[in-house]
């Protein structure tokens, strides 16, 4: 499965961290262009010829050039082993990438995981739902909302709410709705 996952696109590099190596300053422009090349070629591909011939064919690149640039300066930034060479500094964050890109899988996985355990579980507790509502068992004067007629429905609300919080001001509308529903 790691062969379909993509490949890192770019690595990060701080041109001041390499503008102030000595052995980067002390290099020849050419050792340079070599040098960056080489780092570019080694992050696609994950490492390159270390035989001078092999790598200026490998590179598209005159022999003599690449001999002439691939100086100890250049070699010293670079792994030689198995004919290859690898730069350590970018295989090591390769794999900080690869290990950061897993643990963000690995904690998406575990939150969806979790996700939908609890949407599940809501599922699961609505289709189980048990009614919470309770009936009200009228007593033998009581009658329940439709055997009442508007006004004493209208009647019982106001005075359910005249006995417990009305002002002075709204006591008076009171006094008056009740004087005229006595005289109709």
């Amino acid at each position: 499965m790691a062969d379909k996952k993509r490949k890192a696109p770019a690595y990060q590099e701080y041109a001041s961290d390499i503008l102030a190596n000595r052995t980067y300053r002390l290099m020849t422009l050419s050792e340079r262009g070599l040098f960056d090349l080489l780092r570019r070629e080694c992050w696609v591909n994950g490492s390159v010829p270390s035989n001078p011939p092999k790598l200026a064919r490998y590179l598209g690149l005159p022999a003599d050039e690449v001999d002439g640039a691939l100086s100890q300066s250049v070699l010293s930034f670079f792994e030689v082993g198995d004919e290859e060479l690898r730069s350590p500094e970018l295989d090591q964050y390769r794999q900080i990438l690869n290990e950061r890109n897993k643990k963000q899988s690995d904690g998406g996985a575990n939150g969806g995981k979790i996700t939908q355990s609890k949407r599940k579980a809501i599922l699961e507790s609505n289709l189980q739902a048990t009614p919470k509502a309770s009936l009200k068992l009228l007593s033998r004067d009581e009658m329940s909302r439709d055997e009442m007629s508007k006004d004493e429905l209208v009647l019982k609300e106001v005075s359910s709410f005249s006995n417990n919080s009305f002002t002075p001001e709204n006591q008076e509308w009171l006094d008056d709705y009740d004087r005229a529903s006595l005289t109709s």
